[in-house]
């Protein structure tokens, strides 16, 4: 264990010093503040409401992105470089390697998605106490917290993904497409559902062949509604993707 923890280590205060991190976390917290002034176009005048939607608006998009292109960038740079080849030479397996690195970056992301989550909450808190003092009523957000650890455990299975793309590619660019399409597609799961039993036309055979290849992302992050199996299921395919990044890297010579 204490391997995994040392390389967890390692990718982490590496990620971390990533420009593309340090620049999407600032423009992500700077556009959140900015949910304040957006605020006043909202015609329904719930301001919470508003800014809750926009948090998780932004958590969704920015967390997406950071959680491809930091993987595929410390993943990549350990192929580029051939370092990956001197860790695996020594007493270090291929999974100490993949889940090691899965670990520094899920922390990192984990990082990310707290910090965002906090600062929405403070936000939403300001514009319900402002809606109190002037004797409206407020939304009900006791589902806020669950909504955002399904987004945190969407996010780490987006990070296994990406990582077991990279763990075949040989450059940023495909892994990068690949892992954007795979994860756009576990978005639209369920619509592929419905075009797979609509006869025996092209785009329903399709369709029947990628619900079997694509995990359901929207499940996944169903934490409110869906409760333990929406959490089950994520990390069943977590470890899923992360068993076949370690075959992947068992594989892998250059």
């Amino acid at each position: 264990m204490s391997k995994i923890f040392v390389i967890a280590g390692l990718t982490c205060r590496e990620a971390i010093r990533k420009l593309f991190f340090q620049i999407m976390l600032l423009v992500s917290l700077a556009m959140l503040a900015l949910s304040l002034s957006l605020s006043d176009f909202d015609l329904s005048g719930a301001k919470d409401i508003f800014i809750q939607s926009f948090g998780f608006g932004i958590i969704y998009i920015f967390g997406t992105l950071m959680a491809v292109v930091v993987t595929a960038q410390t993943i990549g740079d350990e192929i580029e470089q051939r370092t990956y080849l001197t860790l695996l030479s020594k007493p270090v397996s291929p999974f100490h390697f993949v889940f090691g690195k899965f670990l520094g970056i899920a922390v990192l992301m984990l990082f990310f998605v707290l910090l965002l989550l906090i600062q929405t909450r403070f936000l939403m808190w300001m514009e319900s106490a402002k809606l109190i003092k002037a004797g409206a009523t407020t939304a009900d957000f006791s589902d806020f917290w669950s909504v955002g650890f399904g987004q945190c455990i969407r996010i780490m299975t987006i990070v296994s993904i990406t990582m077991f793309f990279a763990s075949y590619s040989t450059s940023y660019v495909f892994t990068i497409v690949a892992s954007v399409l795979f994860v756009s597609l576990g978005q639209i799961r369920s619509l592929m559902a419905q075009l797979a039993q609509e006869g025996e036309n092209a785009t329903a055979i399709l369709s029947r062949y990628l619900l079997w290849l694509v995990p359901d992302l929207q499940r996944i992050s169903d934490v409110p509604k869906l409760g333990y199996e929406s959490v089950l299921y994520g990390m069943l395919t977590i470890i899923m993707f992360i068993l076949l990044s370690c075959w992947s890297f068992s594989k892998r010579t250059v």
